[in-house]
């Protein structure tokens, strides 16, 4: 636009208008480009952060809770068989004490397991506060943007008017 105002002449209405217009555009350009580098810094970097290494490893150790999880199931269900098999079969007693071990094994993992990932996840309502905090960081950012759009475009009317 202040090129075409300039090729109009500055000294015509129309082309001192247009350079007007096309100096407030390239200020409303430079406080956007503010805004989006405040976001990403403010709001966006510390998001990523947090998801590519907190939350990856809490949903790393979930998955391994759950894998625990289910070795243990699987011991029960053998123990549970086998404890069925040597009543039934009079089998020895040796399988159902290597059973026992099994789930005894299981349980103890799952349960260190369990208290991993909960060390993992208490940091979570820190992690939420912080977040919740960069949020209304960028909400007044994006404010201030409006704000800052909202007074250039009314002076640009002044001026035009």
């Amino acid at each position: 636009m202040v090129e075409a105002g300039n090729d109009f002449g500055s000294s015509t209405q129309y082309g001192s208008t247009l350079i007007k217009c096309g100096q407030t555009h390239q200020k409303l350009g430079h406080i956007y480009k503010d805004f989006i580098q405040s976001s990403v810094m403010g709001y966006m970097q510390p998001l990523k952060s947090f998801l590519e290494g907190e939350m990856k490893s809490i949903t790393k150790e979930r998955r391994t809770l759950e894998m625990r999880r289910l070795d243990l199931d699987a011991a029960r269900s053998k123990q549970k068989k086998n404890k069925m098999l040597s009543r039934n079969n009079n089998t020895p007693v040796a399988m159902a004490d290597s059973s026992d071990a099994d789930v005894r094994h299981a349980q103890a993992e799952f349960e260190r397991q369990y208290h991993i990932t909960r060390l993992a996840l208490d940091g979570l309502p820190n992690a939420q506060n912080h977040h919740l905090s960069c949020l209304f960081d960028l909400i007044e950012s994006e404010l201030q943007y409006h704000q800052k759009s909202v007074q250039i475009l009314e002076e640009l009317h002044r001026k035009i008017g």
